[in-house]
């Protein structure tokens, strides 16, 4: 060990275990059934029945009382090591960590209750990650400079979840989520576009398509994924995930010259995709024509003249528009409405200048000058939406993010 002590400086290995009711499963049967989960009876005022401009207020019976419900148990173990190296040159951090959670809330399968099922704790899972984090700071002559960054992932698995009977081994594939990802997103496999008449006439049986009638060229060429010669849900696989990321991490770096300063700090997220929603696959929402129209839909098929029937079409990158209540098969949950949910976004840089003390004079104890630019910069493979804003319905109508420039000065006396 004496040969470490030049390059080990600090060296911390912790670890930790600890156990704890967990309420945030069940808030939901909490708030709506908290008075009367000890004992059955009924509970007044309850359903309303209306007699011309009267309302007489009646009885409704509670669900079945369930003495034995509880809150669930969470179960964290954390395993860290915290080190700094070469005097402080490089310091850091690294932990894994894994979260148990059992006797989630569920109502039992076979239960013949009915609306008064009463509740159960049934279920489980469990989430587990890692943190890293490093740090540098140094000085070379008259360049003071730092950087640090840090990196984590976390995911959650279902363990065993309450479930009823399946009609079909793909069904409980589909549709059993025990001991499976929580974040997989289901959709079809999209291959191409159609390129003709010709290649549509060819194509599977697609459902809800009018015996594929309703198809376009340019639309959506799916995977026929069990071979049956027809397009429907059970074509569905998995195809990605959702849309918060698994993999977050953060960079910050700075440097002093001379006066002169600068720090930057980046952000990102990685592991995610983001499914655009119906309202976003239509040019004009509930075929409002008289509305606008997402600028994007300007690279999409559309007839060289739409008057005639017979004009060619012309490719783009969108399928051609349709009326938001049209028939078609190009709304269908796809990868191709799925998008990489990757980025990196300079979140704020600062440049600054201190002025010396032999020019701001004796009153003054500092003086220094700035500005700022906060979301200066986005690298990301998508240039229609941001990759912070959440997954909605109405997801390219979310206000943006705002990009602003400060300037400013700080003068101590």
């Amino acid at each position: 060990m004496t040969s470490l002590k030049p390059i080990i400086s600090e060296l911390k290995i912790r670890a930790s275990w600890g156990q704890l009711g967990d309420l945030s499963a069940a808030k939901s049967y909490y708030d709506s059934y908290e008075q009367y989960y000890f004992q059955s009876g009924y509970r007044y005022p309850g359903e309303i029945i209306n007699f011309g401009d009267r309302a007489i207020y009646g009885l409704t019976p509670t669900v079945n009382a369930n003495t034995a419900f509880t809150w669930s148990k969470s179960t964290m173990v954390n395993l860290g090591i915290d080190f700094k190296l070469w005097n402080g040159l490089l310091g850091g951090s690294a932990e894994v960590f894994r979260r148990n959670r059992s006797g989630l809330p569920a109502q039992k399968a076979n239960d013949n209750a009915g609306a008064l099922a009463t509740w159960y704790n049934l279920n489980n899972d469990n989430t587990r990650g890692f943190e890293i984090t490093l740090n540098h700071h140094n000085k070379f002559r008259t360049l003071d400079y730092f950087v640090g960054g840090n990196i984590s992932w976390s995911r959650t698995q279902n363990g065993h979840l309450e479930h009823g009977q399946f009609t079909s081994g793909y069904q409980q594939w589909k549709w059993y989520n025990g001991h499976q990802w929580n974040n997989v997103r289901w959709g079809l496999n999209q291959v191409g576009q159609y390129q003709s008449y010709d290649e549509i006439a060819n194509a599977p049986m697609h459902n809800n398509s009018n015996n594929n009638a309703v198809i376009l060229p340019g639309d959506l060429k799916y995977e026929d994924w069990n071979g049956d010669g027809y397009i429907d849900d059970n074509d569905m696989r998995p195809i990605g995930r959702t849309s918060y990321p698994e993999l977050v991490f953060g960079i910050n770096m700075g440097a002093a010259w001379k006066g002169f300063d600068i720090n930057l700090f980046w952000q990102g997220g990685a592991l995610s995709n983001f499914q655009i929603s119906a309202f976003d696959m239509d040019a004009f929402e509930e075929g409002k024509t008289f509305r606008n129209a997402w600028n994007y839909f300007s690279d999409r098929w559309y007839k060289a003249d739409y008057t005639d029937p017979n004009a060619v079409w012309i490719p783009g990158y969108f399928p051609a528009i349709r009326d938001m209540n049209a028939q078609t098969i190009n709304r269908q949950p796809s990868n191709y409405w799925m998008w990489n949910g990757n980025y990196i976004r300079l979140k704020n840089i600062e440049l600054g200048y201190t002025f010396p003390k032999g020019i701001i004079g004796s009153r003054i104890k500092q003086l220094r000058v700035y500005g700022n630019l906060y979301n200066f910069l986005t690298f990301s493979s998508q240039k229609y939406f941001d990759p912070e804003q959440a997954e909605t319905i109405l997801s390219f109508a979310s206000y943006p993010q705002i990009k602003s420039f400060n300037a400013g000065v700080n003068l101590k006396f």
